[in-house]
């Protein structure tokens, strides 16, 4: 079974009080919303569904979520730990207002998910459009901002222009907000990454001071620390595996390998590798059956430092 394609976006920054989490929060939620998703942001204006059916009716075979071609929004904000519950709500724009005002309490998650609906009234057969941002919880003062965006409910991978405006879009936000790390990419979720999953290697939690790159994708985040150990922008311009290479505020490291996520393969994904290798996770990846990564399998780091 082929699982429907998504594109994930991951940034990790610091927040270190309340206020600044609240509004580092509000910019990548609203602007995502606005600039990644603007055709399902118009829909939940003008064809939201109102209400929101108990779980165990909603997910009751056949039953409608909503009005057919409507969309179901859903709101959730998660003030304790994550596991001690929290409150959803269905989409409006009286709730939204007051979600964007709830991120001043310094809640643990933070997320929207958007599921548009079929003739019948149902959503398709696909995880949810989502974005998320969730505080660390052995370092509370670390947060990760992330969307998932399905192809079904956005067709990206058709139009190079709508990935060019993504990335520009998580470029932004990434220097506005100082990230540490972070990546984009289609290939795997943003709980771990591919180099992670392919050496059964779950890695460290990323803080302010790294000693290792967990993964490299499409577009790579690389921490200032370790920014210097490749020599910088000038020096991974000069190997040629990248289409893009820029310097953020904070010193970290802005790459974006090829136009398109589906340039990203062959030859140009050994050429990262390769250029990243120095400071990259060890250990040789290997896939599992059924699993197929924008990575390099069969390698190891360790070799090429």
């Amino acid at each position: 079974m082929t699982l429907p394609r998504a594109m994930y976006a991951t940034l990790i920054a610091e927040t270190p009080s309340a206020e600044v989490f609240a509004a580092v929060s509000r910019e990548w939620l609203a602007g995502a919303l606005d600039e990644v998703f603007p055709a399902l942001r118009e829909g939940l204006r003008t064809r939201p569904v109102v209400t929101l059916r108990p779980r165990s009716a909603r997910d009751t075979l056949g039953a409608a979520w909503g009005e057919p071609g409507h969309i179901l929004g859903e709101l959730g904000i998660y003030q304790k730990r994550p596991g001690y519950g929290g409150r959803e709500v269905v989409y409006s724009e009286q709730a939204w207002e007051r979600f964007l005002v709830a991120l001043a309490g310094y809640p643990w998650v933070a997320r929207i998910e958007i599921r548009p609906l079929d003739d019948r009234g149902r959503p398709g057969g696909y995880p949810p459009t989502e974005m998320r941002v969730a505080r660390n919880v052995f370092s509370p003062a670390w947060a990760t901002f992330t969307f998932s965006a399905p192809a079904e409910d956005t067709g990206w991978p058709q139009s190079a222009q709508t990935q060019d405006s993504w990335a520009e879009f998580v470029r932004r936000q990434a220097a506005e907000m100082g990230a540490c790390a972070g990546s984009m990419t289609d290939d795997i979720g943003p709980s771990l990454s591919a180099l992670q999953r392919a050496t059964r290697n779950g890695g460290p939690c990323l803080t302010a001071s790294p000693e290792v790159l967990q993964g490299y994708s499409w577009i790579t985040v690389v921490p200032a620390e370790l920014a210097g150990k490749l020599g910088e922008a000038r020096a991974l311009t000069a190997t040629g595996a990248f289409h893009e290479v820029s310097t953020l505020p904070n010193g970290a490291l802005w790459l974006r390998a090829t136009p398109t996520v589906d340039d990203f393969a062959g030859d140009r994904v050994r050429m990262v590798f390769e250029a990243l290798a120095p400071v990259l996770l060890t250990g040789t990846a290997e896939f599992a059956f059924g699993e197929k990564y924008r990575i390099v399998e069969g390698v190891d780091a360790a070799d090429y430092r």
